[in-house]
């Protein structure tokens, strides 16, 4: 087998690249929540927040409870429509996390939770085996 060449990057390949990449990124998903028989607009999570996943794992990365706690924050930053309900006070949730948990199932949050990690440019199983590196 061939061995490819590596060229040598210019700026003008960077901003290709970048563009490129920028053009083809999932920025908004419609994710549907079995539970509410509907579906809701997620924004793509910031890398911040993938970190926070990482971090709230890296200690117990198969515990369930763990998942869904690190789940939860995730899917309310990622959630205008949440955002929105907390922000004009529609619930009588103190934290963002109690509207998240008093809306979504532990079925919903995990479904959810896997699919903003995917748009993160992640597996489930890649955040695992990332968070088992740490």
């Amino acid at each position: 087998m061939a061995k490819k060449k590596i060229e040598k990057l210019t700026i003008d390949n960077l901003i290709a690249r970048k563009l490129e990449r920028e053009k083809n990124e999932i920025k908004v998903k419609e994710i549907e929540v079995p539970s509410l028989e509907g579906t809701l607009l997620f924004n793509k999570p910031l890398d911040d927040y993938v970190f926070d996943v990482f971090d709230m794992l890296k200690d117990n990365p198969e515990d369930l409870r763990t998942i869904a706690e690190a789940y939860t924050d995730l899917i309310y930053h990622c959630c205008p429509t949440l955002k929105e309900m907390f922000k004009n006070k529609l619930t009588d949730a103190q934290v963002p996390s109690d509207l998240v948990k008093e809306i979504f199932t532990l079925s919903d949050r995990l479904t959810i939770g896997n699919e903003l990690v995917e748009m993160s440019g992640l597996s489930k199983e890649n955040l695992g085996e990332e968070v088992k590196k740490q």
